[in-house]
Protein backbone atom coordinates (compact mmCIF):
# COMPACT_ATOMS: atom_id res chain seq x y z
CA UNK A 1 0.00 0.00 0.00
CA UNK A 2 1.39 3.29 -0.74
CA UNK A 3 1.95 6.03 1.43
CA UNK A 4 1.51 9.94 0.54
CA UNK A 5 2.61 13.17 2.30
CA UNK A 6 1.28 16.43 2.95
CA UNK A 7 2.00 19.33 4.45
CA UNK A 8 -0.04 20.75 7.60
CA UNK A 9 -0.24 23.70 9.19
CA UNK A 10 2.68 24.73 11.83
CA UNK A 11 2.84 24.82 15.05
CA UNK A 12 3.45 27.93 16.47
CA UNK A 13 4.76 29.52 19.80
CA UNK A 14 3.79 33.15 19.26
CA UNK A 15 6.83 35.44 21.32
CA UNK A 16 6.23 36.30 24.70
CA UNK A 17 4.05 32.93 25.44
CA UNK A 18 4.83 29.49 25.99
CA UNK A 19 2.27 26.95 24.32
CA UNK A 20 1.62 26.51 20.64
CA UNK A 21 -1.70 26.41 18.95
CA UNK A 22 -3.23 22.98 19.09
CA UNK A 23 -3.31 20.03 16.27
CA UNK A 24 -6.71 18.45 16.66
CA UNK A 25 -6.96 14.61 15.02
CA UNK A 26 -10.06 15.42 13.61
CA UNK A 27 -8.79 18.72 12.10
CA UNK A 28 -5.01 17.76 11.11
CA UNK A 29 -3.87 14.01 11.60
CA UNK A 30 -7.08 11.61 12.14
CA UNK A 31 -5.68 10.01 7.92
CA UNK A 32 -2.40 10.25 9.17
CA UNK A 33 0.36 6.71 10.33
CA UNK A 34 3.01 9.34 11.25
CA UNK A 35 3.72 12.84 11.92
CA UNK A 36 7.36 14.42 10.88
CA UNK A 37 7.87 17.60 13.13
CA UNK A 38 10.76 19.95 11.69
CA UNK A 39 12.27 22.56 13.63
CA UNK A 40 12.69 26.10 13.57
CA UNK A 41 16.81 26.88 12.95
CA UNK A 42 16.64 28.55 16.46
CA UNK A 43 15.42 27.69 19.74
CA UNK A 44 15.67 29.55 23.35
CA UNK A 45 18.96 28.60 24.52
CA UNK A 46 18.31 25.55 27.22
CA UNK A 47 14.25 25.70 26.71
CA UNK A 48 12.73 22.25 26.80
CA UNK A 49 10.24 21.83 24.65
CA UNK A 50 7.46 19.04 25.23
CA UNK A 51 4.91 17.15 23.31
CA UNK A 52 1.44 17.79 25.19
CA UNK A 53 -1.55 15.39 24.36
CA UNK A 54 -5.13 15.92 25.42
CA UNK A 55 -8.05 12.97 25.65
CA UNK A 56 -10.14 15.62 24.62
CA UNK A 57 -11.65 15.74 20.90
CA UNK A 58 -12.79 19.41 21.25
CA UNK A 59 -9.37 20.22 23.01
CA UNK A 60 -8.98 23.74 23.80
CA UNK A 61 -5.95 25.85 25.11
CA UNK A 62 -8.42 25.34 29.13
CA UNK A 63 -8.19 21.49 28.52
CA UNK A 64 -6.53 18.83 30.50
CA UNK A 65 -3.19 18.59 28.75
CA UNK A 66 -0.13 16.03 29.94
CA UNK A 67 3.19 15.60 28.72
CA UNK A 68 3.20 12.70 26.43
CA UNK A 69 5.76 9.95 27.54
CA UNK A 70 7.66 7.11 26.33
CA UNK A 71 9.06 4.36 26.74
CA UNK A 72 8.76 1.01 29.13
CA UNK A 73 6.96 1.41 32.56
CA UNK A 74 10.20 1.51 34.10
CA UNK A 75 12.03 3.99 31.66
CA UNK A 76 9.48 6.05 30.90
CA UNK A 77 10.92 9.46 29.49
CA UNK A 78 8.81 12.93 27.92
CA UNK A 79 8.28 13.00 24.20
CA UNK A 80 10.42 16.64 23.18
CA UNK A 81 9.60 18.20 20.31
CA UNK A 82 13.03 18.45 17.67
CA UNK A 83 15.91 20.36 18.69
CA UNK A 84 16.93 23.25 16.62
CA UNK A 85 17.38 22.78 12.92
CA UNK A 86 16.67 19.01 13.46
CA UNK A 87 13.26 16.62 12.44
CA UNK A 88 11.97 13.90 13.94
CA UNK A 89 9.12 11.46 12.71
CA UNK A 90 6.43 10.95 15.71
CA UNK A 91 4.45 7.77 15.56
CA UNK A 92 3.05 7.76 19.05
CA UNK A 93 0.94 10.75 19.25
CA UNK A 94 -1.41 9.43 16.08
CA UNK A 95 -3.77 8.03 18.61
CA UNK A 96 -4.40 10.89 20.78
CA UNK A 97 -6.86 13.45 20.35
CA UNK A 98 -4.73 16.77 20.20
CA UNK A 99 -1.41 17.95 20.47
CA UNK A 100 0.76 20.86 20.86
CA UNK A 101 4.03 22.07 22.15
CA UNK A 102 5.07 23.80 25.45
CA UNK A 103 8.25 24.89 26.25
CA UNK A 104 8.70 23.92 30.11
CA UNK A 105 11.20 26.67 30.76
CA UNK A 106 9.91 29.89 29.66
CA UNK A 107 8.07 32.17 27.49
CA UNK A 108 9.80 32.21 23.80
CA UNK A 109 12.37 35.23 22.95
CA UNK A 110 10.71 35.06 19.44
CA UNK A 111 7.98 32.87 17.27
CA UNK A 112 9.13 29.64 16.93
CA UNK A 113 7.90 27.90 13.98
CA UNK A 114 7.88 23.83 13.83
CA UNK A 115 6.96 22.95 10.53
CA UNK A 116 4.36 20.13 9.88
CA UNK A 117 4.04 17.15 7.06
CA UNK A 118 1.79 14.01 7.51
CA UNK A 119 2.23 10.39 6.36
CA UNK A 120 -0.91 9.19 5.71
CA UNK A 121 -2.07 5.79 3.20
CA UNK A 122 -5.67 5.48 1.16
CA UNK A 123 -6.98 2.28 1.48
Amino acid sequence: MPSFQANCASLVIPIGTAVSNIFRADEVYEDAVALILYAPTTLDGADVYVIETTDNIDAVAGSVWTVHRIGDQGSLTDLLAPAAGKSRTYLEIIGCAALRINDQTDNVAAERIWRVTKLFRTD
